[in-house]
């Protein structure tokens, strides 16, 4: 009555078992008890014959069986009546994080999150205890999974919460901090010290609430994607995950952070940064074109000065001849005589980027700085969704008006305009940002250094070792395993990777282990409109077609490289033939529609690259054929593992990808670092957005 009472109320919902059933279930075998223990009574005294023995023994063996389900029976109440406690905690929680349940500061909202943990905590003992006695009593049965189920995440939800509470505590004492700012925060250095200050005190005590967080979302994560925990309620598994993950998932960030920044921001001494403007609507391979360039100078904490330099200020002629030549590739497409500071994303691997645009800028600016910063235009549009919006020349702009203002501006003023929206964005960043306690600036931090339209390098070697941990340092991946790292360079003049919708396909063959293959298929489609210009014409635009809405309708000229496991062999590849009135037909440098692919080597691996033109409208698609060295796989002890690096491009806003592994016969998946989207007839497929790198790994066992 009790089980009903719960199910019937809504309270515990959805779970695999109907509660009809289970109540029937338990009323045949008590009724079954009862009589086994009356047949046993009056049987008392009887010298029974062998074969009747061993039927006693059976009936003594059922019996012990019947009352160890009777005590679970009698135990599941108070245990699903505990575990409906912590999934209504877990449910404020969710509500608390994503804001649809009003705290008026951070400290409100730790203290309730730790009034709850302590709630969830009490109630894992009973379910726990209701685990055990599954087990004991009938283990392999739905019931059973499902208690072991509602223990874990009972206890992995105790232990977020409580992970939670304390993070939310030692955040919130420092927001409370810059929260009180009245001026923009970078300017105020005593403010900004003093925050970072009780982050660096607290950091054991934070660092373990992360890990205690972390651990306990992984539980639920995994618990949640084995299909195993749909008696979990509606509302509760994705908002607490989700908004909690944002979090916990900053948790690197908010132990190590401050330290790091008491450091870049000039404490002791002043600082200066080279800050990279890149337009990733002109995509290269480390986030974009470069289209503006600034200086910060830090000192004791505080942003002191901000100073805009017009990007032609680094081409002075009779300096070109000092500065290394430009990329093979960049020269032969776009005819390029000198490698200029706007070309320096030409590189996957920010590090080697920074260390040439230092060079640039001691070359014709005369000055060294201590760093650079690389920053997307996706980074800043995320900053002003995160604050509400910016105030430009005495206007307000609306998160969603930022791209329009962009590109209006940049069609008026050139680049000249970037320079008044980011004074602007910093003008904004002011005490108001950090009394949200729905931590939306510290997402908004966390998902754009993951996707890494921000990256950092310092030329102090102790800053770039914690910038590198922090994976702050945009670093380009070279390992041992297969890797797909696809990255695109807009090489016509335009700004269309905006319309620009990219997928990629990677089949694998592991039915021979020490033998496998795999098919690699790129597709670009350009969604541009009729306005822009067509493939005709690959060279610099007129002022007529240069404003920003048509060049993001124009033709996409990409020269791409896809990085490969190191030591594949290319047994089929497409010809990618070189269009009319390309730069090298009109150069006379290669025949137009002769091939354009090449297998190369460079300091990062394999790459497989060329050229493709896609007109507004059109689409293009072409695959490899790869002998994949043997080293993509390791021999286990069950069988084999299979390894896949996958990295996202910045500034390329995702590729969606679709990963197939074909198994050998008389084999199946073992542990999965992700979870596969089917499972059929021997294929794993696994779906990607790719915002963010991937490690794929797979075990694969033979079958018993």
């Amino acid at each position: 009555a009790a089980l009903r009472e719960l199910i019937d109320s809504g309270q515990i919902t959805g779970s695999r078992f109907g509660i009809d059933s289970l109540v029937r279930s338990a009323s045949e075998a008590a009724g079954r008890m009862i009589r086994v223990t009356e047949a046993e009574a009056a049987m008392d005294g009887i010298s029974l014959l062998p074969i009747f023995e061993r039927r006693a023994k059976r009936v003594g063996a059922l019996e012990e069986r019947l009352l160890k389900f009777s005590d679970l029976l009698a135990a599941t109440p108070a245990a699903l009546s505990d575990a409906r406690d912590v999934l209504t905690a877990g449910l404020e929680i969710a509500e608390l994080l994503e804001g649809s349940a009003a705290t008026p500061d951070l400290q409100a909202m730790s203290a309730k999150i730790d009034e709850l943990a302590a709630t969830a905590r009490a109630a894992t003992p009973s379910t726990a205890r209701l685990e055990q006695m599954a087990s004991e009593a009938i283990a392999g049965t739905d019931l059973a999974r499902f208690a072991a189920t509602l223990a874990t995440s009972v206890a992995a939800i105790a232990d977020l919460s409580e992970g939670l509470a304390t993070i939310v505590e030692v955040v919130g004492n420092s927001a409370d901090i810059l929260a009180d700012s009245d001026g923009p925060l970078l300017s105020d250095g005593d403010r900004l010290l003093g925050a970072l200050e009780p982050l660096v005190r607290e950091q054991p005590r934070l660092s373990a609430a992360v890990a205690l967080s972390s651990a306990a979302l992984e539980r639920l994560r995994s618990t949640v994607d084995s299909g195993d925990a749909d008696f979990l309620p509606d509302g509760l598994a994705g908002p607490l995950i989700d908004r909690a993950g944002e979090l916990v998932d900053a948790g690197d960030l908010i132990v190590e952070g401050p330290e790091l920044l008491l450091s870049l921001t000039g404490n002791g001494a002043p600082t200066r940064y080279l800050v990279l403007g890149q337009t990733s609507d002109e995509l290269r391979a480390a986030g974009g074109f470069t289209s503006s360039a600034w200086t910060l100078t830090f000192e004791d904490g505080a942003l002191t000065d901000t100073t805009f330099i017009p990007i032609l200020l680094f081409e002075n002629r009779d300096l070109l001849s000092q500065s290394p030549p430009p990329p093979e590739p960049l020269s032969f497409y776009m005819n390029t005589g000198s490698l200029y500071l706007r070309d320096v994303g030409w590189d996957p691997d920010f590090g080697s980027v920074a260390r040439l645009a230092l060079d640039l800028h001691e070359l014709h600016r005369g000055e060294t700085v201590d760093g650079v910063i690389g920053v997307t235009q996706w980074a800043i549009i995320r900053l002003v969704e995160a604050i509400g919006g910016v105030e430009v020349d005495g206007e307000f702009v609306s998160p969603g008006e930022t791209l329009d203002l962009i590109e209006q501006g940049t069609d008026v003023e050139g680049t000249m305009f970037l320079e008044q929206l980011f004074d602007s964005l910093l003008e904004s960043l002011d005490g108001s940002a950090f009394a949200d306690p729905q931590f939306e600036l510290i997402r908004a931090i966390n998902e754009i250094v993951v996707q890494k339209d921000l990256m950092l390098f310092s030329a102090d070697d102790a800053d770039q070792r914690v910038i590198e941990e922090l994976q702050l340092s945009g670093s380009f991946p070279v390992n041992g395993a297969d890797r797909i790292a696809v990255v695109d360079s807009n090489v016509g003049w335009s700004k269309s990777d905006r319309s620009i919708e990219r997928s990629a396909a990677y089949s694998v063959d592991l039915t021979e282990p020490n033998r496998p293959t795999s098919e690699l298929t790129l597709s670009y489609r350009n969604t541009g409109s009729e306005i822009g210009r067509s493939c005709d014409s690959h060279s610099p635009p007129g002022a007529d077609v240069a404003i920003y809405s048509v060049s993001r309708s124009s033709c996409y000229w990409n020269y791409f490289r896809a990085y490969v496991a190191n030591g594949v062999t290319v047994t089929d590849s497409p010809e990618l033939p070189l269009p009319a009135n390309s730069v090298p037909d009109r150069e006379d440098r290669q025949e137009p529609g002769t091939s354009t692919f090449s297998h190369r080597f460079d300091q990062y691996g394999d790459n497989l690259s060329g050229l493709v033109a896609v007109a507004p409208g059109d689409s293009v698609k072409f695959t490899f054929g790869l002998e994949l060295p043997a080293s993509v796989v390791r021999a286990t002890d069950a069988g084999f593992e299979y390894e896949l690096a996958l990295v996202a491009q910045p500034g390329a806003r995702g590729r969606s990808t679709a990963v197939e592994l074909l198994l050998p016969d008389g084999h199946a998946p073992g542990s999965m670092s992700h979870t596969p989207e089917a499972i059929d007839d021997g294929r794993l497929r696994f779906v990607f957005d790719l915002l963010t790198d991937e490690t794929l790994r797979v075990e694969i066992v033979a079958d018993e």
